[in-house]
């Protein structure tokens, strides 16, 4: 699991550690990762993702008022 935008709340602290994983994309990162052979996974309350913007995407689900995308068709 990762976490698109800069570290805050209890994972800003945790991210400090030496050992941590890194787990926290930037918007180039994300976009490489996008962009990447295997299938990713966007979880997002936003009906159209700015992150998403020019990035080939598909809806998996929503219900809610949140949205699952991939960057692969099923």
């Amino acid at each position: 699991m990762r976490v698109l935008h800069a570290p805050s709340g209890n994972l800003w602290y945790g991210e400090k550690f030496p050992d941590a994983p890194h787990v926290f994309e930037t918007r180039q990162s994300f976009a490489a990762l996008w962009a990447d052979p295997a299938r990713v996974f966007l979880w997002t309350d936003q009906e159209d993702p700015k992150e998403l913007i020019g990035l080939q995407h598909f809806l998996l689900a929503r219900s809610g008022g949140k949205a699952i995308f991939t960057n692969h068709p099923r």
